[in-house]
């Protein structure tokens, strides 16, 4: 055969194996066939296809982010790795820097009070709780326990000299066991006011005072009807007395003030007494030397006010020592508690800084006092604090208790006013009783029945002596003469006046 022929023959084209692959069976090489046919490649229509699951309908992708978002995230990013910001560092630090300071100032207490020059002098050596009390104080007791109220019908609205005669009897032998226990107190020398049986138990603030009182002025009153001014006087002398005394005990504040209020009820028997008195001038001397031991006295005064501010400070800061009197205290002087508005030491230094006040204005005429503690703790009844002030419960503490004191000491002005006046009647009834007629002027009576004239204490001079209208009298707090106040002897403080009742 010629080989040209076989390669002049017509050629078959050329197929790729991918094209061959695709003429193969589906399933295997052909029966009967000399070679083994791969299965063809299926098509991707041909495939079968998964089970998936139904496509929800998704939303439309938001926009590309721009340019500025960008910028944004980036700085954002920087500021996290950076942590806060200077401007909240700031804030942070100023908040803090103020809560600190808010919380210091209602926190911080001033340093402790130096107050040795207004602490009083220790009590007497030996005096314990173990001594046997005063037959006084035991006597004290039996009076005002046993003290009865005034009946309903009585009309203790009015001055008892200014009561029905009938009244008057009636009352007195109805208490006549109470003038006869006030007697026997009265003649009681026994004492000792620094004991501290006077502690144990508050006898000045005694509920039966008022009846005490009342009994004795209308005790005094009857008298002077009867024409008993010798008991007329020595009534008013035995309350005077015995006011007197309770001013010695200084453990608690009450017992001078009830001695101040027993002088006045004193006062005003003596006045009712000396009006229409038939005594010698003898008697009315004796008498009137037995008044002016009675006499208020400044210096007992001021010392009781050092025993005043150490009580005051046993309220604030608990017993003060291990001395008797502390210890039968230790019932009424409790420990303040700690409260956030009330600071210790400032409140005491507001007591401290008052009654150094009191200790110097006491020594002075009244019309000679300046008020400094206002401004330090507000009127009376009107604390100087709001709410919110670092020491607002100590400022009312000290509001509520330091005008008590104050009006301790105006109190003392008045009675000296009152007991002046009264020894100035003396003079002038010594002086009608030994001369036969009543002075025209009180300088007459000097220098026979005075060294001196008593003064008004409101004034400096001596009292106001009206014969004209038959009155003795003071200008009184209000610091103007207007002529007397009619009406009960001593009644009106802005003038107290005393009928002279002469004839």
């Amino acid at each position: 055969m010629d080989l040209s022929d076989e390669y002049q023959a017509p050629r078959e084209r050329w197929r790729s194996p991918w094209e061959l692959d695709a003429d193969l069976p589906e399933h295997g090489p052909v029966p009967n066939s000399g070679r083994m046919k791969l299965p063809r490649k299926l098509k991707a229509d041909e495939l079968p296809q998964p089970e998936r699951p139904p496509v929800q309908k998704q939303q439309s992708a938001p926009p590309p982010p721009s340019v500025r978002d960008f910028d944004d995230i980036s700085r954002a990013v920087q500021s996290a790795r950076r942590g806060p910001s200077m401007a909240g560092i700031v804030i942070l630090a100023t908040l803090a820097f103020f809560v600190s300071m808010v919380l210091f100032i209602l926190t911080r207490d001033i340093d402790p009070v130096w107050d040795e020059d207004l602490m009083p002098a220790a009590a007497p050596a030996g005096l314990t709780t173990g001594n046997s009390p005063p037959r006084a104080a035991e006597r004290l007791r039996v009076l005002l326990d046993n003290a009865t109220a005034l009946a309903a019908d009585v009309p203790v609205a009015k001055s008892p000299q200014l009561w029905d005669t009938p009244v008057l009897a009636r009352v007195v032998e109805h208490h006549a066991t109470m003038i006869a226990n006030l007697r026997d107190l009265v003649g009681e020398q026994e004492w000792q006011p620094h004991h501290p049986a006077w502690v144990a138990r508050d006898f000045g603030n005694h509920e039966s005072w008022a009846s005490v009182t009342t009994v004795c002025a209308a005790a005094a009153a009857y008298q002077v009807r009867m024409k008993q001014d010798a008991d007329a006087l020595s009534i008013g002398l035995d309350v005077l007395t015995l006011g007197r005394r309770l001013q010695t005990i200084n453990s608690l504040p009450t017992y001078f003030a009830r001695g101040l209020d027993l002088h006045r009820v004193g006062c005003v028997a003596l006045a009712l007494a000396l009006q229409t008195t038939s005594l010698s001038a003898t008697d009315l001397l004796a008498a009137q030397g037995d008044f002016e031991q009675c006499e208020p006295s400044q210096v007992l005064l001021r010392d009781a006010i050092s025993h005043y501010y150490r009580f005051e400070k046993g309220l604030i800061a608990g017993p003060l020592s291990e001395d008797p009197v502390d210890l039968m205290i230790a019932g009424i002087m409790q420990e303040r508690p700690g409260r956030l508005f009330f600071k210790a030491n400032a409140t005491l230094n507001l007591f401290a800084s008052s009654f150094r006040e009191l200790k110097s204005e006491v020594m002075k005429a009244p019309y000679l006092h300046t008020d400094q503690i206002s401004p330090r703790i507000g009127p009376p009844m009107r604390p100087n604090a709001f709410p919110g002030h670092p020491n607002y419960s100590g400022v009312r503490h000290a509001n509520e208790r330091i005008w008590s004191y104050v009006m301790v000491m105006d109190q003392q002005s008045l009675a000296a006013a009152r007991h002046n006046l009264v020894r100035t009647l003396f003079g002038i009834r010594r002086y009608a009783a030994s001369k036969g007629t009543v002075p025209t002027t009180l300088e007459v009576l000097v220098p026979d029945i005075f060294d001196t004239l008593p003064v008004d204490p409101y004034t400096g001079e001596k009292p106001v002596y009206d014969l004209a209208n038959r009155v003795l009298y003071s200008v009184g707090t209000d610091l103007r003469a207007d002529g007397g106040k009619s009406g009960a002897p001593l009644e009106d403080d802005t003038e107290p006046t005393i009928p002279l009742g002469l004839n």
